[in-house]
């Protein structure tokens, strides 16, 4: 996704670690922040996301979002989107946790992170604004007026920003 108020591209990736001999995978998620010019990092933000649940809320400044790990559960970011509020880039993540043994999944998470230049490096840092538990998996996000238009599951839901 392409932020051009903060001149980056944010970036969602998702590695799945091969597993053990009897042994389970894992899967780590991560939102990269890339100068849209040179391609560097401007943001270690790594979500790091195995098998997760719940996040501090109101970090100051994010490096890393940790996340409580469980047995039977797995989470990645589906989808993002960023957009300008009030001269503020905002990023807003979806994300799916989902049993292993489920057919759809029943759970997941929006979070809207703010992101602003800091004014010696001119690193993009993030702080996380808002966390929002969903039912389901959220699919795809945009922005319509004031409103978060996301696709979670079946069903269109929208949320003021």
């Amino acid at each position: 996704m392409h932020d051009p108020h903060a001149k980056v591209f944010a970036v969602a990736c998702t590695r799945i670690e091969p597993a053990p001999v009897f042994g389970e995978e894992s899967s780590k998620s991560s939102l990269k922040l890339l100068d849209d010019s040179t391609f560097e990092g401007k943001h270690p933000l790594s979500l790091r996301i195995c098998t997760c649940l719940s996040l501090k809320r109101r970090r100051s400044v994010v490096d890393e979002v940790p996340f409580a790990q469980g047995s039977d559960q797995m989470q990645e970011i589906t989808a993002i989107h960023s957009f300008v509020h009030n001269e503020v880039s905002l990023y807003c993540v979806g994300l799916v946790t989902y049993q292993l043994d489920e057919k759809e999944p029943s759970r997941g998470e929006l979070h809207i992170f703010s992101g602003s230049r800091g004014p010696a490096d001119g690193r993009v840092n993030l702080r996380e604004v808002v966390k929002k538990e969903v039912g389901g998996c959220v699919y795809a996000l945009t922005l319509f007026d004031r409103y978060i238009v996301a696709a979670i599951n079946s069903s269109v839901c929208i949320f003021l920003c």
